[in-house]
């Protein structure tokens, strides 16, 4: 079953990912990918491998191999009809705008994601969009756009679980404290946050959110 073959790489992708190791973790999704590519009318693509792909050479900061991962991504979902993984893959289009610096792309990117992941219910998404829109905004000034956003994300999270979203949502609301001078609530979240990722195993987690706690702890 090459669908099931396209889960199996791909759950294996993400548990070396989140051990930190991201090097094995692309060359398993590479694999997947050739895989999908090379099944019968290409039905590995039905489950989407290049998302994996894509949010590790973002990871790795390979972000031009990034874009054109998750670009075809969506061309074959749209090819197969797949349409809630589209949501998911624009997330990560998303998130590799705004790594490269171009956020109303972003933005633009998100409002797809948002769009397309309510019509289909795929909630993960909504999560992972809304906590990117938060810091966008956060960054932008927008405390009440943030705010609203990271509640939003929040909600879809209590629905789908705790999982890899954890960071999506908590890292904004931390950051939202502290913009409003609530300096103590900010780092006992990013506290909390630090400590769900170490228990987790979520390792690849901790260096992304490592500078603004440090930074939060120093201030306190």
């Amino acid at each position: 079953d090459h669908l099931t073959a396209s889960i199996i790489m791909s759950t294996k992708a993400r548990i070396a990912e989140s051990r930190g190791d991201l090097g094995e973790a692309l060359e398993i999704a590479a694999d997947a990918v050739r895989r999908a590519d090379m099944s019968p009318g290409r039905m590995g693509h039905r489950f989407p491998v290049r998302v994996t792909q894509g949010r590790l050479l973002i990871a790795l900061d390979r972000l031009p191999e990034a874009r054109s991962a998750l670009s075809a991504g969506v061309r074959v979902s749209e090819e197969l009809g797949v349409r809630w993984a589209l949501a998911t893959h624009r997330v990560y289009l998303a998130c590799e705008r705004f790594a490269a610096g171009h956020w109303d792309d972003a933005l633009a990117e998100l409002e797809v994601s948002i769009k397309v992941a309510e019509e289909a219910g795929e909630t993960d998404s909504l999560v992972f969009a809304y906590g990117l829109l938060s810091r966008i905004s956060l960054h932008r000034n927008d405390l009440h756009r943030a705010r609203e956003a990271a509640d939003a994300g929040d909600r879809y999270r209590a629905g789908c679980g705790g999982g890899h979203a954890m960071s999506w949502v908590a890292w904004p609301h931390a950051l939202i404290c502290e913009a409003e001078g609530r300096d103590g609530q900010a780092l006992s979240t990013m506290a909390a946050l630090w400590d769900w990722c170490a228990d987790s195993g979520q390792v690849a987690e901790l260096p992304v959110i490592g500078a603004d706690l440090v930074r939060l702890a120093l201030a306190a």
